[in-house]
């Protein structure tokens, strides 16, 4: 939850440790699958992303969900990372399913935001804005679906939104 870069390769050494001994153990895998999906991320801007991270990270996720599957957290992590294999009807169901499991959490609701469009993204990013009012990535997402239907106005209004949260989690954090 750092989300500093020498943290997943701490968290995936963890996590691998756990599983070595308890193999057959679901939320290990599954937080095996978000360090790997974090350590996709933190080199997607590079010349090659870590593509062996995706696949692992979609290995755990499965995983995760066969051991674990009332947990929507298991889910949530396969819709996350067959998002980022570009498997979107997936990622859509699996972050579906993490809300029908555990609809309070606001993580859930942002990851069938980011991996959904139109009418879908809007309800999803809302219902997490609602959950945690003041997250900036949700305002982005808004506005996403505002832009492509034209609608600039309510697109500037979900950015500057977004921004000003933005601005007050900088100086909450100092």
């Amino acid at each position: 939850e750092a989300f500093e870069r020498g943290a997943i390769g701490r968290a995936q050494d963890a996590f691998e440790s756990v599983l070595a001994g308890t193999p057959d153990f679901g939320p290990a895998h599954v937080g095996l699958a978000n360090a790997y999906s974090l350590r996709l991320e933190s080199t997607r801007a590079e010349d090659a992303p870590n593509r062996e991270a995706l696949a692992k990270g979609l290995h755990h996720a499965r995983e995760g969900c066969r051991l674990a599957p009332p947990s929507g957290e298991a889910w949530a992590a396969l819709g996350s990372l067959s998002v980022q294999a570009r498997l979107t009807s997936e990622g859509i169901a699996a972050a579906s399913r993490s809300i029908s499991l555990e609809g309070k959490n606001w993580r859930h609701h942002m990851r069938l935001a980011h991996a959904s469009w139109g009418e879908e993204r809007l309800r999803a990013a809302r219902r997490a804005l609602k959950l945690l009012p003041g997250f900036g990535f949700g305002h982005w997402l808004v506005a996403t679906v505002h832009v492509a239907r034209g609608a600039i106005e309510e697109a500037g209004q979900e950015l500057e939104a977004g921004a000003i949260a933005q601005d007050l989690q900088m100086h909450e954090s100092r």
